[in-house]
């Protein structure tokens, strides 16, 4: 008889409130969720642009449909106000996805370059291929917008996705894989993997074409080691000392305005918060 698998609480930061009840994936399932996306990756590649792009519509509309419900699961699970979900993280993954839909035939058409002297008479163009599955682990502050942009990016240029959502917002992850789902994506294009670091890391080994991460310092020197060894291209955006600068001529009660919101805007979790004034 097959073990009951432990269910996770999910609980408000800001009132203790029990969100929702969810399943991890146990670390051994990454190869398996990893081979699926390299398969998915041979039929979604060979979409045309349009083809591609036309699931992303839909997944905008989705969103739009349920943007009342989406950002009260933002608030709940995160502890911020709805306001702040609508207008820090829904609004700008809604900007982010239309961008693509307008520019993203232009951006990955192939582009006629200059012919270095040497290679005269011959003809030379850049071409935009897709990598193959990329892993996307997002964080916690903002789980919705730098969950999204980095996972319809890629999607866009005809990758696959492995999403794995930060454990402390679980909540907004199972969303983000219902909203996949609802617009109609193909199997395994886009998965979701919930669970936390001992399965980040264990996707991380499963060898991924491509690595977005958004973290601390710490766990991006992890993840670069490991890309490392198999020279597995990464894009990590991680913390930082950020300075604002006023200068004499600066109107100083709207700097001393900006310095309080650049500072403490969603408690100071911003990874370009201000972290120091001179």
């Amino acid at each position: 008889m097959e073990a009951l698998k432990e269910l996770v609480n999910v609980y408000a930061p800001a009132t203790g409130e029990l969100i929702m009840q969810y399943e991890e994936m146990p670390a051994s399932q990454a190869g398996e969720i990893m081979n699926k996306s390299k398969r998915a990756f041979l039929s979604w590649s060979q979409l045309d642009i349009d083809e591609r792009l036309c699931y992303l519509k839909q997944l905008r509309h989705t969103i739009v449909n349920r943007l009342d419900e989406i950002a009260e699961l933002i608030s709940k699970d995160t502890g911020k106000v709805k306001t702040d979900a609508l207008v820090a993280d829904i609004m700008p993954a809604l900007d982010a996805i239309s961008h693509i839909e307008k520019h993203a035939k232009k951006t990955f058409k192939a582009q006629k370059v200059r012919t270095p002297f040497l290679l005269m008479g011959h003809k030379s163009s850049i071409h935009y291929m897709p990598r193959g599955s990329v892993l996307v682990i997002s964080p916690w502050n903002y789980p919705f917008l730098l969950a999204m942009v980095p996972v319809v990016s890629a999607l866009a240029g005809g990758n696959t996705v492995i999403l794995k959502p930060s454990e402390v917002t679980p909540a907004v992850g199972k969303l983000i894989e219902t909203l996949f789902k609802e617009a109609g994506f193909p199997d395994h294009v886009f998965q979701v993997a919930h669970g936390g670091k001992e399965l980040g890391a264990s996707l991380t080994k499963q060898k991924p074409d491509y690595i977005f991460f958004t973290g601390s310092v710490g766990t991006g020197r992890i993840i670069q080691e490991i890309a490392s060894r198999d020279l597995i291209p990464t894009t990590l955006e991680l913390g930082g000392k950020d300075p604002m600068i006023v200068y004499s001529d600066a109107d100083y009660k709207r700097a001393a305005q900006g310095a309080v919101w650049g500072a403490f805007t969603n408690s100071g979790q911003v990874c370009m918060s201000v972290e120091r004034l001179i």
